[in-house]
């Protein structure tokens, strides 16, 4: 695979960086580290079940309390929180809600809240995953209910001829299926002319994530709830925590200025980024 060309940020002037449709606030939420998979790739810590589900009130509550978001709820596995479908059935009209699972749950439990999930992220864990249920779930969620998503696909060594027979079956069935997610990025210039189409990995692969002294506005428009229901605004190095489910948080409202030389959470680089020109 050929690597994509550093893009020289200085000669072009690109003063804003952000994600196509960026929503209001994302919220990436993991609900604890419990999980009915155990995959060899995947640290103990998030799947060890060593932080237990985080109390539906507490939930209920900060959902109540969020301006307009999009919520990913992750974990280990989000679904089989015990109060999941409640959550999501009874989730607050201006919130998005949306999973990333590895599907393992019954078909009926997906037949029952799928409708209510703005986009669904379904993972195929070829060392767990039974191909035949994982199907009929994806077939409900993706074409029964045309949900925006896909599945990723881990391709493990070990198991290649598989994971290949396991992509194109999904590709025959139209499901949509991808080994890396790939969020589209717009470069703008000062004057919001579209200079560049790219993704997170693309700038990563590059080495053009390198924002130390750009305005970042990842503190004001993404926020972080850990497996313990701690808060914070940022997922790199320079997060603040802002508050937990538990205490209540606090939102930032100005934008921080980055002093990372590296941006490395695909989150924290789609969120909006100014670079300052000197005067």
């Amino acid at each position: 695979m050929k690597t994509p060309a550093k893009i020289d940020l200085t000669d072009i002037n690109i003063v804003t960086l952000k994600k196509a449709n960026d929503p209001s606030l994302f919220v990436f939420w993991v609900l604890g580290n419990q999980c009915t998979y155990s995959c060899s790739y995947c640290p103990e810590r998030f799947h060890s079940g060593t932080f237990k589900y985080q109390p539906t009130e507490k939930i209920q509550k900060l959902l109540k309390t969020l301006p307009p978001a999009d919520v990913m709820f992750s974990g280990g596995e989000a679904t089989y929180h015990p109060d999941f479908e409640k959550i999501v059935l009874e989730k607050p009209d201006h919130i998005k809600l949306s999973v990333i699972s590895n599907a393992s749950r019954p078909i009926g439990f997906w037949e029952r809240i799928t409708e209510k999930l703005h986009c669904v992220i379904l993972t195929f864990h070829s060392e767990f995953a039974n191909l035949d249920r994982f199907l009929a779930t994806a077939n409900l969620v993706y074409k029964e209910h045309k949900r925006y998503g896909r599945v990723n696909l881990t391709m493990i060594p070990e198991k290649w001829d598989y994971c290949i027979n396991v992509y194109n079956t999904l590709i025959e069935k139209k499901i949509p299926v991808i080994a890396k997610p790939l969020v589209d990025i717009m470069l703008l210039d000062k004057d919001n002319n579209v200079i560049h189409n790219t993704s997170a990995p693309e700038l990563l692969s590059s080495h053009n994530t390198d924002f130390r002294e750009w305005e970042c506005h990842t503190n004001t428009s993404r926020m972080y709830v850990d497996m313990d229901g701690s808060i914070f605004d940022t997922v790199c190095k320079q997060r603040t925590q802002t508050g937990s489910i538990y205490t209540g948080y606090t939102l930032p409202t100005e934008p921080m200025i980055c002093k990372q030389n590296f941006c490395w959470c695909h989150s924290d680089i789609n969120a909006k980024k100014i670079k300052i020109t000197p005067i």
